[in-house]
């Protein structure tokens, strides 16, 4: 499926896949995180109901990390900033890692357009 399109549908799945996922730096758990236009989801084994979920509209930041940030050589990490906290990301190369933060910064950016647009629309009285 395509990435570009800003008309896509919002629940649509941008990405899939397992990441190792910390809140702080020492404590990993692997989840697999799943990303459409309005959040990501983030799901352990066998849960149907994700274990948490970021809206795209608090994302404030994507950030790649380095191996002094977390302190694991042969990964890449990224991180994930909303207004309450950091949220750390793990992957086992740096091209995913670019993926990753390609993916969810453009999801946000067109979920943005797309409450901009919402709100120029007149209401109907």
């Amino acid at each position: 499926s395509g990435g570009g399109d800003g008309g896509a549908d919002a629940k649509a799945v941008r990405l899939c896949s397992a990441l190792a996922y910390a809140q702080c730096e020492t404590v990993w758990r692997e989840l697999l995180v799943v990303l459409d236009g309005e959040s990501m989801s983030l799901f352990s084994d066998a849960s149907t109901k994700p274990v948490l979920r970021l809206p795209l509209s608090s994302v404030l930041a994507v950030e790649p990390l380095d191996d002094a940030d977390v302190g694991r050589r042969s990964f890449a990490a990224f991180s994930v900033l909303t207004p309450v906290r950091a949220h750390y990301f793990l992957v086992n190369s740096t091209e995913l890692q670019q993926t990753w933060i390609r993916a969810i910064s453009e999801a946000r950016d067109q979920m943005q357009v797309r409450m901009a647009a919402t709100l120029a629309r007149p209401s109907a009285a």
